[in-house]
């Protein structure tokens, strides 16, 4: 071989080298690139799912706090009927014996209402805490799914 053919072979080859190089740096870059920005999308869209979720929450406990407002103004108003009933009756009554089974038989009934809404209102508490938790819990699971899949 002339010393001018193992030079052209040397820069061949050189630039062989060179130019695979570069190609792989390009395919690397490029394949980083669109992993970095599918991530990306990944994590957008995984925030977008947990909005969403803390809203549906928001939304159940809303809906929780109406239903308890609702539930607690007609019992307030209820008992107060009742009262003023008990305080007519009282009024009216002919003797003192009269008057103390008045009070205790308004005692009795106003417990026991009282136990029964405090039962009402536990289980709408109890149902409202599924509702409001089942976003989140949702969105937990997720969160594991995708930490497991890694």
């Amino acid at each position: 071989m002339t010393a001018k053919a193992k030079t052209d072979t040397k820069k061949t080859a050189k630039s062989t080298t060179s130019a695979d190089f570069s190609a792989f740096g390009a395919e690397q870059i490029k394949e980083n690139f669109e992993k970095a920005f599918g991530s990306f999308g990944d994590v957008n869209e995984f925030g977008k799912d947990n909005f969403d979720a803390i809203v549906a929450s928001a939304n159940a406990a809303g809906k929780t706090i109406e239903a308890l407002n609702t539930e607690t103004a007609a019992f307030a108003q209820e008992s107060y009927e009742k009262s003023s009933e008990a305080t007519k009756a009282a009024f009216a009554a002919k003797s003192v014996q009269e008057l103390v089974e008045i009070q205790s038989e308004y005692t009795k009934e106003a417990f026991e209402t009282y136990m029964t809404q405090v039962n009402k209102l536990m289980d709408l508490v109890s149902e409202a805490t599924a509702d409001v938790t089942a976003p989140l819990n949702a969105r937990v699971n997720a969160v594991v799914e995708k930490v497991q899949g890694a």
